[in-house]
């Protein structure tokens, strides 16, 4: 005992204090680094060892092995996430903020600390926050056409920055490693972003709307130009439904006649694909969808249509 008392003493004497702890650079000039790095062109993969480095360097845990040099830092932790809950705040920013005054903060903490330099830095590709059930992080560079638990869809480009582990991971690497799926498949990993941004879409919002994007020259070619009955497809499986003819004839003869069917058509078409793309699969939805709105629909059109030929 008194062996291992001389070995630790040494070393526990010359590990970071709260006192020592490094002061720069401020939050906002990592900010600046970072957004000048990705300005210039820099390999990301440089940009993200640097933002690595740098909040690792500043942000010393609670609940890894850097806890050893101050045993009682999870207080201030502890604290912190107190005062997130007093002002009802579980926003990335202020959570980035308090983090990075104290010098204090576990894997969340780290994660939105990652998250606000990117975002503020102006970084062009999607970056997410996301968490397993034991451990929160950040990736840059995910595709939005991907799921959140199958980091085989999130593309070559993703890199995970995670300073709490003080390692930057691909998405290949995270079904392995123990904090994240481990190598389980079941693994479930969801994505938070929307919860500590109110400003950021869901993900399943921006998916949507890149499966749209990226398959309208595939549609286009399966499909005739004709092809913008997008709920009333999802609902009958077919742009040639008898049904969808009365709503096209509907909206040719009569909504484009006036102004605000004219809007309502341009509503339309910017929101439809989105419903249509959620009910496509689910047969309750799409039964409840065509119920209560399709078929009133093509009833009213059908009505409008047999007045006017009378």
């Amino acid at each position: 005992m008194k062996t291992l008392l001389i070995i630790c003493i040494p070393v526990l004497l010359f590990l970071p204090t709260q006192d020592n702890l490094p002061e720069e650079p401020t939050l906002d000039e990592l900010v600046n680094v970072t957004r000048e790095m990705y300005e210039k062109g820099v390999d990301r993969k440089i940009i993200a060892e640097y933002i690595n480095k740098k909040v690792d360097d500043r942000i010393y845990a609670g609940n890894n092995w850097e806890a050893l040099s101050n045993p009682l830092r999870n207080l201030t932790i502890m604290k912190n996430r107190a005062f997130y809950e007093a002002y009802e705040s579980g926003s990335y920013d202020d959570t980035a903020k308090v983090a990075w005054e104290t010098q204090v903060g576990n894997c969340e903490e780290n994660s939105a600390i990652v998250y606000y330099v990117l975002k503020k830095a102006g970084v062009k590709e999607h970056v997410r926050m996301m968490r397993t059930e034991k451990h929160s992080f950040t990736v840059w560079d995910v595709s939005p056409a991907g799921y959140p638990d199958d980091p085989d869809t999130w593309g070559d480009n993703a890199i995970v920055i995670d300073p709490w582990l003080g390692e930057n991971l691909n998405a290949e690497e995270v079904k392995t490693n123990k904090w994240f799926m481990n190598g389980k498949e079941t693994e479930k990993i969801r994505d938070d972003t929307h919860f500590v941004d109110a400003e950021e879409d869901t993900w399943g919002l921006i998916s949507t709307r890149h499966r749209r994007e990226e398959n309208i020259a595939e549609r286009e070619r399966q499909a005739s130009d004709d092809e913008d009955c997008f709920i009333a497809t999802a609902v009958y499986g077919s742009t040639m439904a008898m049904q969808i003819q009365v709503l096209r004839t509907y909206r040719d003869t009569q909504l484009n006649e006036s102004v605000a069917g004219r809007s309502f058509i341009n509503g339309y078409n910017r929101f439809g694909p989105m419903l249509a793309f959620y009910i496509r699969n689910n047969e309750n939805a799409k039964a409840w969808v065509r119920h209560n709105i399709v078929e009133p629909a093509i009833s009213h059109a059908q009505q409008e249509l047999n007045t006017k030929t009378q």
